[in-house]
């Protein structure tokens, strides 16, 4: 269970892009570099943003545990008919297919977030921003990553 919350935490995030240009007027003005963690940013917010961010963080969390859930079985597929030895190319594409195809779910669905983050509450994550949920962390100045090796 620890593992899924730091992955939830590494991929929550991490996908929307600082030039999202949905917010109201009156936003907080966050960037991927104020020194802020998504926490504080957050906490800063007026009581009903803050809950819409809430509400946002956690449906995002049940979503990208399903995402995450299946790109796993997408790759223990592919290792499977790698390892057979009567596997055909043809498997071996269709394997890679489906596991490029979950990949590209969790992007889609990490980028629809943080657009309806920065609509629901001002708040502009750049792509490399980590932290989710509670315990939100990163200022998106470093390198955080996508953190795809502890999925």
């Amino acid at each position: 269970m620890h593992r899924f919350a730091a992955t939830l935490i590494c991929t929550a995030l991490l996908t929307l892009p600082a030039a999202v240009g949905h917010a109201k007027p009156a936003a907080q003005n966050a960037t991927a570099c104020t020194g802020k963690s998504l926490q504080q940013m957050v906490a800063e917010l007026p009581g009903d943003r803050q809950a819409a961010a809430q509400k946002l963080f956690n449906q995002y969390s049940v979503t990208i545990h399903k995402l995450v859930e299946q790109e796993k079985d997408a790759r223990e597929a592919l290792d499977a008919v790698l390892t057979d030895t009567a596997a055909t190319p043809e498997a071996v594409e269709q394997k890679t297919r489906e596991l490029i195809e979950s990949q590209g779910s969790i992007i889609r669905e990490r980028v629809a977030f943080r657009m309806h983050l920065a609509t629901e509450t001002g708040i502009r994550l750049p792509f490399q921003m980590s932290g989710a949920g509670v315990g939100l962390h990163g200022s998106g100045c470093g390198d955080d990553g996508d953190c795809p090796g502890s999925r």
